[in-house]
């Protein structure tokens, strides 16, 4: 296994103006909510700004301080902010698939839990879990996909043949988590320690794109026959599967953020995907790349996106959280405005 580099996991903000995260109605950046963790209308492109040093460090103490993580696991402050600065360098410097992209799934996480009723559904260590997970899934993301490590035989596909970068993420994952500089887990004891670290595997496997229509249908079956009261989703497979759900959700909720943010974070996918692009035509490499990336403008890209993946999952998700709602609007607006900004986006 190839061994990852430690990078330095600054904020990407690369060609991103003022008029960016500025341009909406009321001005984006001068509302107080956009400066607020707990706000749909939080701005992660803001508080970057706002902040000279590493992003997803700041974030993670300012999150993780709002849960009695010491009490229950005898987690310092010093312990979560150095496992975050430690996540944070492990992360490169690409467009999309980078440390600010972890840092806006953490406060997307803490969002579904805190303001739209998940903690409900949630004992101390699914929430420990899941925010590790919303910290740590892209660790050393090279910045092209799956099926660009299968085509050119990298040696991550080697190692991983099924899922290659979701199990690259997750090993470098588990071993940030047996890391004794930080202890981040060392107040638990060696079974609880295990059973953390098995669910947390299995929530960041979760999060590879090509298994998200069957993560989809696995969700309605089961919220069709749990409903939404809270024990009948204690059961292990279902509190594993409402996990795996939260951290995807979070990790493609860029989708259905303000306006101004998502049309910021979709030219970063679009770039990132063009410069995959550009080094498989430069090794002749031949992909068949997912519908929703192959030879689309921006506008078709994200208004396939949003109408075929991210919509149909947080519908789901409104119907067990209805407070989720907020975000349910905000995906149609966006989709109907890419129609608008690209009249052939909806074709």
């Amino acid at each position: 296994m190839k061994e990852p580099q430690t990078h330095s996991g600054s904020t990407h903000l690369a060609g991103v103006t003022n008029a960016d995260i500025d341009r909406s109605p009321g001005r984006v950046c001068a509302n107080p909510r956009t400066h607020d963790i707990g706000s749909w209308a939080f701005n992660i492109l803001g508080y970057a700004q706002r902040h000279a040093g590493p992003l997803l460090p700041a974030l993670t103490a300012a999150i993780f301080a709002r849960f009695n993580f010491h009490r229950a696991f005898g987690i310092t402050p010093g312990q979560y902010q150095n496992f975050a600065a430690a996540a944070n360098r492990l992360y490169r410097d690409n467009p999309f698939h980078n440390a600010t992209h972890a840092a806006d799934v953490l406060q997307c996480a803490y969002f579904i839990i805190a303001r739209c009723g998940m903690r409900r559904y949630l004992d101390d260590q699914d929430i420990l879990a899941v925010l590790i997970c919303a910290i740590t899934h892209d660790l050393d993301h090279p910045g092209v996909n799956n099926l660009h490590l299968q085509a050119s035989n990298d040696p991550l596909y080697q190692a991983y043949p099924r899922s290659t970068l979701e199990c690259h993420h997750a090993q470098l994952t588990l071993a940030l988590l047996r890391d004794a500089n930080h202890g981040l887990l060392s107040g638990l004891s060696e079974s609880a320690q295990q059973q953390l670290r098995e669910k947390i595997a299995h929530i960041i496997l979760a999060t590879d794109v090509q298994n998200s229509d069957q993560l989809k249908r696995n969700f309605a079956q089961t919220l069709e026959a749990a409903g939404t009261d809270p024990k009948n989703w204690r059961a292990k497979e279902r509190n594993l599967l409402l996990l795996q759900v939260l951290m995807h959700a979070s990790d493609i909720s860029n989708s259905g953020r303000p306006a101004p943010v998502n049309k910021y974070w979709a030219r970063c996918i679009h770039q990132e995907v063009r410069h995959q692009e550009a080094i498989e035509e430069q090794k002749g490499i031949t992909i068949p790349h997912p519908s929703h990336e192959c030879g689309l403008t921006l506008g078709q890209n994200q208004f396939h996106f949003i109408s075929h993946s991210v919509l149909p999952l947080y519908e789901h998700l409104a119907t067990l959280l209805p407070k989720t709602a907020i975000i349910v609007s905000n995906l149609k607006k966006n989709r109907d405005a890419w129609v608008v900004e690209d009249p052939g986006a909806g074709l």
